[in-house]
């Protein structure tokens, strides 16, 4: 029993560590991106420089390119993370209707800011920002239909239900209520409200 104790205490350790670095990780790129938005709306995108950007943020060129490939990623401020194994491995496992699963796992890999309102305003006046993670959520997209064919054992469900998913992540991050603390539920709610749509 002896032995087992301190082996416990350094896997509780090294998760907790985890946990510590991912959380200032966040911080970190939210306040890349409260600085990128807050120069490009007050002078302009075109008018703001990395270097300015990571000037406001107190870090250092290097670290901005660390969590953002370019200033409009950072004033948009939306990240998409690759799908790891046992993401792969838990959303397999799962069973029945895939659309919900499909939800939360495309929340924990797609990281948007908090401040939507501000972020709605830019991109009204330039849309042509958004084309900058297209790319990201093209590669997702099809990450995510591969994985659900093979849960379902069917191409068209999983591409009509990977299409429902983005669809309802569209419109919850471009409607004015959507919230964003809870971005999950949200995108579940706004799927069964394009649901009800279509009967």
């Amino acid at each position: 029993m002896g032995a087992r104790g301190p082996a416990a205490a350094s896997t509780s350790d090294r998760r907790e560590e985890g946990g510590l670095r991912e959380r200032k990780k966040r911080r970190t790129r939210a306040t890349i991106h409260a600085a990128a938005l807050g120069l490009a709306l007050e002078r302009g995108l075109d008018q703001v420089t990395v270097e300015e950007i990571s000037a406001g943020a107190d870090i250092s060129v290097r670290t901005f390119f660390n969590y953002f490939p370019s200033k409009t990623a950072a004033v948009l401020g939306v990240t998409v993370d690759p799908l790891g194994d046992e993401d792969r491995k838990h959303f397999l496992a799962g069973a029945g209707n895939p659309v919900g699963d499909l939800c939360g796992l495309l929340v924990s890999h797609v990281t948007v800011p908090a401040d939507l309102g501000a972020l709605r305003r830019l991109v009204a006046e330039r849309p042509e920002l958004v084309d900058d993670v297209g790319p990201q959520m093209s590669a997702i997209r099809k990450d995510l239909t591969a994985l659900t064919a093979r849960r379902t054992g069917d191409e068209r469900t999983a591409e009509l239900a990977v299409s429902l998913v983005l669809t309802a992540f569209g419109v919850t991050i471009h409607s004015e209520s959507g919230a964003v603390d809870d971005l999950a539920a949200t995108l579940r709610r706004t799927v069964r409200e394009i649901g009800e749509l279509a009967r």
